[in-house]
């Protein structure tokens, strides 16, 4: 991914260095074949050596070749060095790539529906960087990139999700990115996961408190959180017990994601880190029925507003992503129906009236005869009940 960057940003960086390996290679290449010449003559050589007039030659050449090259090689490092450190620059662009590919391949263990192939990916990649605004500084246009392809990515995966998998895939790209910048660990994201499902303690001391919160609990006061091996709750069994009464309230409010913690709220609050990694935490321990509105404020510090804002995909947005060999696929939830947009747009497109067909029961030879039209004329066709006819399609 960084090659592929560097290719497009700073194409005569890139170039630059494949020259420079190339003459590593050949200079390396001839200081070998010296090498082994004058190995040769030497063994050859027949009485003084010193009498050997052709051979001092020889000697001499060598010499005088061997520093060239070495003087050659050691520019050549040199220049490598300045040229990595460069390329070095845009690394950041390539590990937040890697991190949201990795985010999008790992879907297809929720529903293998959702498997994207790298080559879509790259396209998603490539997208960032040539959509993303220019920037005169290094570091700004980094920044640029790395907002407008996660900003890219998200969008494209999340207009294939199921309504109830979003959430999910917005998770796993904020625990990545935060892991990839060592805030977060993976044993962190476990424990916001299995909170206390590992756990048996029949301590409980409150009527008030269901067990299975008393394990959450218990869960944090164990876990060392981010890099730091950080014991952040260690104390949180003993400081419930110490002001039981604000605990209580703090348990039965409405919207406790939003509420002042006890005790913790300044502790969480100025930790600009991990904060609201651990906030979320604990609103997923005491109350789960929360959780998914406490990722949400989550969401929003790591991520941004938009990526907890409905999302609403307009079909000239689709259709700029299109290519005359990449159809355009629509699930479809029961009583929805694309159709009329697709035809207002077409109209604007000047592509109306759009062939139709509704697939079913023999119809895939009126459907195969509308497609070899549109080959040849460019007109657009629109399948619908595609599930019905599934071979064909």
């Amino acid at each position: 991914m960084l090659a592929r960057l560097i290719s497009k940003e700073q194409k005569s960086l890139e170039e630059q260095l494949t020259q420079l390996q190339e003459d590593v290679t050949g200079n390396t290449k001839i200081l070998s074949e010296l090498e082994s010449s004058l190995l040769e003559r030497l063994a050859n050589a027949q009485g003084s050596l010193l009498d050997d007039v052709d051979l001092i030659d020889v000697l001499g050449t060598i010499k005088t070749k061997s520093q060239e090259v070495n003087e050659k090689l050691v520019e050549s490092r040199e220049k490598t060095i300045e040229i990595s450190e460069k390329r070095e620059q845009f690394r950041p662009v390539a590990a937040r790539g890697s991190v949201l590919y990795f985010c999008v391949v790992e879907m297809i263990q929720i529903n293998w529906m959702y498997n994207t192939s790298l080559y879509q990916f790259l396209e998603l990649f490539d997208y960032g960087i040539d959509k993303s605004p220019k920037a005169p500084a290094v570091k700004d246009r980094v920044q640029n990139i790395i907002v407008a392809m996660t900003r890219k990515v998200y969008r494209y995966i999340n207009r294939g999700l199921f309504e109830r998998d979003k959430v999910t895939f917005k998770l796993m790209m904020a625990f990545k990115i935060l892991i990839k910048a060592q805030l977060l660990t993976g044993a962190d994201v476990g424990v916001f996961l299995k909170a206390g499902a590992g756990i048996d303690d029949r301590n409980k001391k409150y009527n008030w408190m269901d067990q299975k919160v008393w394990l959450n609990i218990v869960a944090l006061s164990k876990h060392k959180f981010g890099y730091e091996h950080n014991f952040f709750f260690k104390e949180l069994p003993e400081r419930i017990a110490r002001l039981e009464k604000d605990w209580k309230k703090f348990f039965d409010e409405n919207e406790p994601e939003n509420a002042i913690i006890p005790d913790y709220e300044d502790k969480i609050t100025t930790d600009q880190n991990i904060g609201m990694f651990l906030h979320l935490c604990l609103i997923r321990s005491v109350r789960e029925d929360r959780t998914v509105l406490a990722c949400n404020k989550f969401l929003r510090k790591v991520l941004g507003d938009e990526f907890t804002q409905p999302v609403t995909d307009q079909i000239a947005e689709i259709f700029d992503e299109t290519m005359n060999n990449k159809p355009v696929l629509y699930l479809l939830s029961a009583g929805a129906d694309p159709t009329n947009n697709i035809d207002e747009f077409a109209k604007k497109k000047k592509q109306y009236p759009t062939n139709k067909v509704s697939m079913g029961e023999e119809q895939e030879i009126p459907a195969l005869n509308m497609l070899k039209i549109g080959q040849l004329t460019g007109k657009w066709l629109v399948l619908n009940n595609c599930h019905l006819s599934l071979e064909f399609m």
